[in-house]
């Protein structure tokens, strides 16, 4: 589910008691499971929209910098389009420009003609790591503690875990 910036305030709006800026519909008051969702959405797309802004300056869009970040290792363009939660078609395209720049290479298993297996050239390895820099001023997250952010990663992989039984 996308969430946009409109309704990205709106449930900060209802997480806070505030008036939503918009709508101009009374904000509703929420349980803690609601109070989460409703942050963790509100995050999320907080950190997409950095993260857009954040990579432009190399000449990225967010799916290509994501793609990078994947392959620290090498990955076949299968699991690639799995982990970016996108359509195989889509993610042809995002290989083909990443390629075209020098960052990416596609290459075929020698054990399995039909894979293609995905894999960063030295220029992109130098891209992955500025794009790793950025991680570190991640607004919100980069003003946690250390122990904070333990805690806030422990917290959701047990969410996420309990979500995928």
């Amino acid at each position: 589910m996308t969430i946009d910036a409109s309704s990205a305030a709106g449930y900060h709006a209802a997480m806070t008691d505030e008036q939503p800026a918009r709508t101009g519909t009374p904000a509703v008051t929420m349980g803690p499971e609601e109070q989460i969702a409703a942050l963790v959405i509100h995050l999320a797309s907080d950190l997409e929209a950095w993260i857009t802004r954040a990579v432009a300056p190399l000449g990225l869009t967010e799916p290509q910098a994501l793609l990078i970040r994947r392959l620290r290792e090498p990955m076949s363009m299968g699991i690639a389009a799995e982990a970016l939660r996108c359509d195989a078609s889509n993610l042809t395209g995002i290989v083909d420009r990443l390629e075209t720049r020098g960052l990416i290479e596609r290459r075929t298993l020698p054990t399995d003609r039909r894979v293609k297996e995905l894999i960063l050239t030295d220029a992109g390895q130098l891209v992955l790591s500025q794009i790793e820099d950025l991680a570190t001023v991640a607004p919100g997250l980069a003003d946690l503690s250390s122990e904070e952010q333990e805690t806030l990663i422990r917290l959701l992989r047990r969410a996420l875990e309990a979500h995928a039984v």
